[in-house]
């Protein structure tokens, strides 16, 4: 869901690449962006869901769609 609403706010994906794999390797081992450097219009507090969402932790993630 968070790479949906990243995608929506910002008309493209948090990670891109060549390739699958090199997808795959930024998802792994990059931090996404945050949503408001690609849209300064963004509410923070819709930035901060939508980061959380695309947290590497688990733990730090919403644990369902109905928490989120």
């Amino acid at each position: 869901l968070g790479v949906l609403l990243f995608e929506l706010l910002t008309g493209s994906p948090p990670f891109k690449g060549e390739t699958r794999a090199s997808i795959l390797l930024r998802v792994t081992q990059d931090e996404p962006p945050n949503v408001r450097s690609l849209r300064k219009d963004t509410p923070l507090d819709l930035a901060v869901i939508v980061s959380k969402c695309l947290s590497k932790s688990k733990g730090d993630r919403y644990a369902s769609a109905k928490e989120l």
